[in-house]
């Protein structure tokens, strides 16, 4: 069971008195109704967000206090383990740590058979152990627990749920909400397996389809753009698009084929734009070191680019000519090459040891002096950003990035790309943005 804020002690909405929460209210039905003491357990483990300063909402003191209620009522053997995330409604932290966890349990205790009270804890918690049901992850009894003021019979206060098949609105769901925290494989998997259960053939193949496109952004967040182009070449062929009420879907799709085709060309806008929002859908989902790593990824992938092909035109280099970064090596490897010869001439001593950002930077100063003045207007910004980073990597702990230093970042890089390439609304309309993804959320619920 996961632990929820009104554990272990609830307050009831009737009479406002304290009650027994969730999980206590729940064993003691188990012990004293007969009808459910077919449920009762031999070990009782609960799952508790564990305590962090920049935790939304921890329930590790409500998971003690409640492991320590159960020992009082007799309950011998309770654990609780601990889930090692910010916020109890990101399914982008809930599924890896709820799925770390429950493996755990299941390699402690091999051949038994497991019982899970979906009912304390988030929602999301709830969905969570559905799509592991649906997935295999693990296979047991599903029960749910009601209130008493809810239920005012206790014989109907604990419900077992039919696993196979869940209800499909409960697939549609759970997928919608995977595809809206960018958890694209736990949806494909879903959407796949809701196209088998269903005895719709219409909604079996909107189903597939949905699944399909999954599976294409999968691959895309992989950053493997070759194959989610491919991918998404053939969902675009599917025949739903023939129907209008797929137009807006089928359009949105053709964008994201076109600019994974630039990304797996290299394509500089279209790489920059994309960290920029894979940036911005990691402060979307509070994972904001990342955030801010990200936007360093797109200003170092601007400059660096950007002075490549200055010394491409300066040295009068072929547009497709290699500039690797261990430069150094690369110039002493190959000097007796005429363009080693002449890249070594035009660069000033010193500057041939490594092909890096700092040296980018360099290099922009004298060859690129649109960008370079970019730089010098921005220059107080980027040192800022610049210390935040290597706080990032090296002092997380001391330094936790906050959801303001990811907007002054996010904010920053944004000025950057469009006053480099003119494209405010090309940045703001890209195919791949956390908007793009909402909007497939909401189309998941509402055609399948």
């Amino acid at each position: 069971m996961c632990v929820g804020t009104q554990d272990p002690l609830t307050q009831n909405p009737k009479t406002k008195e304290e009650e027994p929460g969730p999980i206590v209210s729940f064993m003691d039905y188990l012990r004293g109704i007969p009808a459910y003491q077919r449920f009762l357990p031999d070990r009782i483990y609960l799952m508790a967000t564990a305590e962090k300063p920049d935790a939304k909402t921890s329930t590790q003191r409500n998971g003690e206090a409640t492991r320590q209620t159960l020992g009082k009522n007799n309950w011998s053997e309770v654990y609780l383990k601990l889930l090692d995330v910010l916020d109890p409604s990101s399914y982008h932290e809930l599924i890896p740590e709820m799925r770390r966890v429950t493996e755990n349990i299941i390699a402690e205790n091999p051949d038994c058979e497991y019982l899970i009270n979906v009912s304390p804890g988030t929602g999301q918690m709830e969905a969570v152990w559905l799509s592991f049901v649906n997935s295999g992850l693990i296979k047991p009894k599903l029960l749910q627990v009601k209130a008493p003021w809810v239920e005012p019979e206790p014989e109907k206060r604990v419900v077992e749920i039919d696993e196979a098949p869940l209800f499909e609105s409960d697939f549609i769901k759970i997928a919608a909400n995977l595809l809206s925290h960018y958890e694209f494989k736990g949806a494909s998997d879903t959407l796949l397996d809701l196209g088998t259960r269903t005895p719709d053939p219409v909604k079996t193949n909107t189903a597939e389809l949905f699944s399909d496109l999954a599976n294409g952004y999968s691959q895309y967040e992989n950053c493997a753009f070759d194959k989610a182009a491919r991918t998404l070449d053939a969902v675009l062929t599917n025949s739903l698009f023939k129907d209008s009420k797929f137009s807006d879907l089928h359009n949105l799709a053709l964008r994201q084929k076109e600019t994974l085709d630039g990304l797996a060309k290299g394509v500089l806008f279209e790489s920059v734009a994309d960290l920029y929002h894979r940036a911005l859908r990691r402060k979307h989902t509070a994972e904001y070191s990342l955030c801010l790593l990200f936007c360093w990824d797109a200003y170092e992938r601007l400059t660096t680019e950007q002075a490549r092909d200055a010394i491409r035109r300066q040295c009068k280099l072929s547009a497709d000519y290699d500039l690797p970064y261990a430069f150094g090596r690369f110039v002493a490897r190959n000097k007796t090459k005429p363009e080693v010869e002449r890249i070594f001439d035009r660069l000033h001593p010193g500057e041939q040891d490594r092909f890096d950002f700092h040296y980018a930077v360099r290099v922009l100063d004298r060859m690129q002096e649109a960008l370079a003045k970019i730089i010098e207007r921005e220059q107080r910004e980027l040192d800022w950003l610049a210390g935040q980073r290597c706080r990032t990597v090296h002092e997380m702990l001391l330094f936790p990035v906050t959801e303001q230093d990811c907007e002054r970042a996010l904010q920053l890089i944004s000025r950057i790309i469009n006053d480099t390439f003119n494209s405010e609304t090309e940045l703001s309309d890209y195919p791949f943005s956390h908007q793009s993804f909402q909007r497939i959320s909401e189309w998941t619920r509402e055609l399948i």
